[in-house]
């Protein structure tokens, strides 16, 4: 029942990535046509739209139709071969999915981008600047991960342990690639992490004198 609600929820959640890198482009770009297309009772319609979706994959895939096998060689999970062909195509179209959304996203900030910059009076305020940025870094950080895991790693490297190996750092890094860009741009964030690493690891004064008498003490006790 989780895999299968988790499973609706990767759906649902690639169609509404799109929706939100649409949203933003009407927003910025044209902000007459987004407050009619994103209305109130639109926004309504569309939650009630992906809620029923949610609820429609999650039952598909609780029928006996549907397995998943993981493969030990790829690290990767996947259709039984004895699923239904339906089974199999929501499988391919769900990866697939992922990278469409990740090339409007790419689109999108490109031409906020662009009609930001040759805007006069228009600016990107440092926050905007950063969100975009890092759309736009993560994504195309995405389409180049999906690039080696489907036509790299085992087409021309043939699944190698090495190659599975980078396959797992790619993964890796694509989890924290945020934060990473994140920790770029933003400086106040930057000193902060700084300034906590340094408490934990340099000792105040009194600590410290503290620290010593103990073992001063203990070191007489064995004595």
């Amino acid at each position: 029942i989780i895999g299968a609600f988790f499973t609706a929820l990767w759906w649902t959640m690639l169609i509404e990535m799109m929706n939100l890198a649409i949203n933003r482009f009407l927003t910025v770009v044209l902000f007459r046509v987004s407050t009619v297309i994103y209305s109130r009772k639109l926004l309504k319609v569309f939650g009630a739209l992906l809620l029923l979706l949610l609820l429609i994959i999650t039952i598909f895939k609780l029928t006996p139709d549907n397995t998943y096998l993981f493969v030990t060689s790829s690290f990767a999970w996947g259709p039984g071969p004895e699923d239904q062909s339906i089974s199999k195509g929501m499988q391919l179209v769900s990866k697939y999915l992922l990278i469409v959304m990740e090339v409007i996203t790419v689109a999108v900030c490109t031409v906020i981008l662009v009609y930001i910059s040759t805007r006069n009076g228009m600016k990107f305020s440092r926050r905007e600047f950063s969100i975009t940025l890092e759309l736009l870094v993560s994504s195309v950080y995405t389409i180049a991960a999906f690039v080696y895991w489907t036509f790299l790693e085992y087409p021309v490297f043939g699944g190698t342990t090495l190659s599975n190996y980078i396959s797992v750092q790619v993964w890796i890094f694509l989890n924290g690639i945020n934060t990473s860009i994140y920790l770029l741009i933003n400086k106040r964030l930057r000193q902060s992490i700084f300034r906590l690493a340094i408490k934990r690891k340099l000792p105040t004064s009194r600590e410290h004198i503290s620290h010593l008498r103990m073992a001063i003490a203990t070191t007489n006790r064995v004595r």
